[in-house]
């Protein structure tokens, strides 16, 4: 066949189901008597496939050109899915087939190629580990002593100081994964993390990937299973200071990290970029400029305040004036009236101790006014009727006023009424 991988590495080939085995062919002359000689014009071909007739006898020569004792066999299949649809749409709208039903077909198929077994990967991959093998015994190998350690872990290196990281990728990891990474990072030639699903390993796969990488070092990852590898790098993605390259077949990478395939790893670097400028940069400014206006808000409300109490300090000011002028207006009208109001109070405020039992400054000791005198009688005089109306009559009380200017008289006075 005349093609290059570039032309057909697209095409995934036409999936077949096996029914049977058919004829087995001992020479040519049994093919061609067989009538497989027919028309391919018609089938679809490659780009750049070179425009022949292609012949069951060009067929029968190549492929003695290529192997030395070729063996001949029928093989019968189902036809794909496409064809079969085709078919049985021709069928209901005709109720036939018609004889240019194969040329009709054709232009489904390709004209030529081949027939690969499912399992052709898992021959590609023993024929890798093959080749790797046959290096190993050479000692062709990338890591120092790898042919050494690898079937004696103990010709390995050990760690002479395990140090402990402060900064982690991962807040959330605890700490007997922390252990491990620390271990992982300072071990010279291999480290064995064993654990039951569930126990955090590709947690610390991710982790010790990130601690290499700021270290300035590249990490190749790698695993007999697709979807290990998806897993660690899937958490690491957002991370920009991870620049991580998904390498493989598109058809068995897992969505989650298909954007840090070949042709979409850029754009992903470029995102991860600008998402970790605005969580560490671009989001707090922002937080900071509302606080900002918050403040400016409280601090006009203040102003407002300032402005409010200066305007009720001034009235205050402007009623005290005027509370003081009317003060003074009283003391000119009528001096002696404020003069004996302060006198009353002085000598409540004695008569209240004395019958209180405290003793009394000399300062207390003043005269009643007539005013307060006239008052002290008609609240007696309240207790006196009030008593008369319950039977109780004081037959005598002789009080002279005007003795009443020493607390000595009030207390003869006190004597008297009792």
């Amino acid at each position: 066949m005349n093609r290059s991988d570039n032309e057909y590495r697209n095409d995934f080939g036409i999936e077949l189901s096996f029914v049977r085995e058919g004829k087995d062919y001992s020479n040519d002359t049994e093919i061609i008597n067989d009538g497989w000689d027919i028309n391919y014009s018609d089938f679809k071909k490659y780009k750049k496939e070179i425009e022949d007739v292609l012949t069951l006898k060009k067929c029968l020569n190549a492929i003695h050109k290529n192997y030395k004792y070729p063996i001949f066999k029928e093989l019968v299949f189902d036809l794909p899915a496409n064809v079969s649809y085709i078919l049985d749409h021709h069928m209901r709208r005709y109720g036939t087939l018609k004889e240019n039903i194969v040329s009709y077909l054709s232009k489904e198929l390709y004209a030529d190629g081949f027939l690969a077994t499912s399992q052709i990967g898992d021959f590609v991959l023993i024929k890798r580990l093959k080749s790797a093998v046959l290096d190993l015994s050479k000692g062709k190998t990338v890591a120092t002593g790898l042919d050494q350690w690898l079937f004696d872990i103990t010709k390995s290196r050990t760690p002479k100081v395990i140090n402990d990281i402060k900064i982690w990728q991962n807040p959330k990891i605890n700490e007997k994964q922390k252990c491990a990474v620390n271990k992982i990072m300072a071990a010279p030639d291999v480290c064995l993390i064993q654990g039951p699903p569930g126990t955090g390993k590709t947690t610390v796969i991710a982790e010790a990937i990130y601690q290499t990488v700021v270290q300035g070092k590249r990490v190749l990852v790698a695993s007999q299973a697709n979807l290990a590898v998806d897993n660690a790098l899937e958490r690491l993605i957002s991370n920009p200071k991870i620049r991580a390259i998904r390498l493989g077949n598109s058809r068995k990478i897992d969505s989650s990290v298909n954007n840090i395939t070949d042709e979409n790893v850029l754009e992903t670097f470029y995102s991860s970029i600008i998402s970790h400028i605005n969580s560490q940069y671009i989001d707090p400014w922002k937080e900071n400029d509302k606080l900002i206006s918050e403040c400016d808000s409280d601090l006009n409300n203040i102003l407002l305040c300032e402005e409010e109490m200066a305007k009720c300090n001034g009235q205050i000011s402007i009623i005290s004036s005027s509370v003081e002028s009317l003060k003074k207006q009283i003391v000119k009208d009528n001096p002696e009236k404020l003069l004996n109001n302060r006198q009353d109070k002085i000598v409540i405020r004695a008569v209240k101790n004395y019958l209180s039992e405290k003793e009394n400054d000399d300062s207390d000791v003043v005269c009643f006014s007539s005013s307060l005198i006239e008052e002290i009688w008609l609240k007696l005089k309240d207790v006196l009727d009030n008593l008369k109306g319950k039977g109780i009559i004081i037959s005598k009380v002789d009080i002279d006023c005007s003795k009443l200017s020493k607390i000595e008289n009030i207390e003869n006075a006190k004597e008297t009424l009792i």
